[in-house]
């Protein structure tokens, strides 16, 4: 029988591949779908057996997407593969209302400034519910499984963290959200759930507004009344309620993999405190391992001299600092500025062969800084101890004067887990 043209191409459309369906090299399904105008299917990294699959919008077959294809994982801060990433935003959104963010750098009237898209990361705000009483609000960390395991003390979801949005994504006046589905805590004897969603809008004036909708996991109440009831009849709901809170946005760029430096080299040797150039590192960390790793001189270094005119020091360990951070590769944005150590207990220590003009304790009350920031080829470390100096006889006599001690850092390499 006769065919004209149309229906020659019809039956070969029908028979073209629209994607691949692949395993990772941990034994995961992937879905690979075409990418860019040339629709071809960018398997390099499956090829060479890797798993980062850089380059192209990546759906697991598990439920990982949970967001019609907005949410990727777009590539591998583990390989390099994402690069050129900034700060665009850090703040906390509301809860119970839209937040509208406006950015810190210029991102272009379609988001054409930022690079291949943004990167949005936050916690969950958690409400206990206990016999039908709200407690107050929490948080619980977020925890990304695509097989939607339950790990304690998590909020675990099949939603990539942080979430990835391409900027094709993100068109102007378009609601965009992402659902987090997932076992979550895994509380026990839930019979009604909700997952937490939070949207996106990129506006006209390059502001962003982000709107969260609560969620819920409960054993009874809202769907039927099953739960343990009191006297009066009321059910008496156990739970917890969760809501999605952005703490910061960058952006992201999308590169081949490159070599990783070895944690034996050293980005910095010496003792410095503030500003540190790194020499090794590219621009934006994206050949340091697992991160970077900070290492402190052992001893905090005081202005105070003993009977035989030596400097008196302590061991940072004495006043419970350790003499290293590690700094996850995940936080080496441009500009992005964090704690460096957790809060710092209070503690008495005796000033060693002491003079009589010098005094007798130290009192280590509290941090007077404890930052780090991320620069291009540079980290600024700004962290100091605030003491007051008393005599032995009283440790309320503050007439010594209250002094700050900064820490020094000696060290500075890629460290690998």
């Amino acid at each position: 029988m006769a065919t004209n043209k149309l229906t020659e191409v019809a039956g070969l459309v029908a028979q073209a591949v629209m994607g691949a369906k692949v395993k990772d090299k941990d034994g995961n399904a992937k879905t690979v779908k075409p990418t860019g105008d040339d629709n071809l299917l960018d398997l390099r990294d499956i090829v060479a057996g890797g798993s980062s699959f850089s380059g192209g919008d990546i759906t697991p077959d598990d439920g990982t997407d949970t967001s019609d294809g907005v949410n990727i994982i777009p590539g591998s801060l583990d390989d390099g593969s994402i690069t050129s990433r900034r700060l665009e935003w850090s703040g906390t959104t509301s809860t119970t209302e839209a937040t509208n963010i406006t950015f810190m750098n210029d991102v272009g009237l379609n988001l054409n400034q930022v690079g291949d898209g943004l990167q949005f990361w936050g916690h969950m705000q958690r409400i206990k519910v206990t016999d039908g009483v709200k407690a107050d609000a929490d948080i619980v960390p977020l925890n990304f499984d695509p097989k939607n395991v339950k790990k304690n003390d998590y909020y675990t979801t099949t939603s990539p963290i942080p979430f990835s949005i391409s900027r094709d994504k993100l068109p102007t006046a378009k609601k965009v959200t992402i659902t987090l589905n997932g076992v979550g805590e895994g509380l026990d004897n839930i019979v009604d759930h909700v997952s937490p969603t939070i949207s996106f809008t990129f506006n006209q004036d390059k502001t962003l507004t982000v709107l969260p909708t609560e969620g819920h996991d409960l054993d009874a109440g809202t769907k039927d009344d099953t739960g343990t009831k009191d006297d009066t009849g009321t059910v008496k709901t156990n739970g917890a309620f969760y809501t999605f809170v952005l703490d910061y946005i960058n952006n992201y760029s999308i590169q081949d993999p490159i070599a990783q430096l070895p944690p034996s080299v050293n980005l910095f040797s010496g003792s410095a405190s503030g500003e540190i150039a790194l020499s090794g590192a590219n621009e934006f960390f994206d050949n340091v391992m697992d991160g970077l790793e900070i290492t402190f001189d052992p001893l905090l270094h005081t202005n105070i001299v003993d009977k035989d005119r030596k400097e008196v020091s302590y061991n940072l360990t004495d006043i419970g600092v350790p003499t290293s951070i590690k700094v996850p590769k995940a936080k080496l944005i441009e500009n992005f500025e964090f704690n460096g150590f957790d809060k710092l207990t209070p503690t008495v220590l005796a000033v060693k062969n002491p003079i009589y003009q010098t005094p007798g304790y130290l009192q280590f009350l509290g941090y007077s800084a404890n930052t780090i920031k991320i620069l291009k080829n540079a980290i600024t470390v700004n962290i100091a101890v605030k003491t007051s100096q008393s005599s032995f006889n009283n440790l309320n006599d503050s007439s010594y004067g209250k002094v700050n001690y900064t820490f020094l850092v000696t060290k500075i390499t890629p460290y690998k887990n």
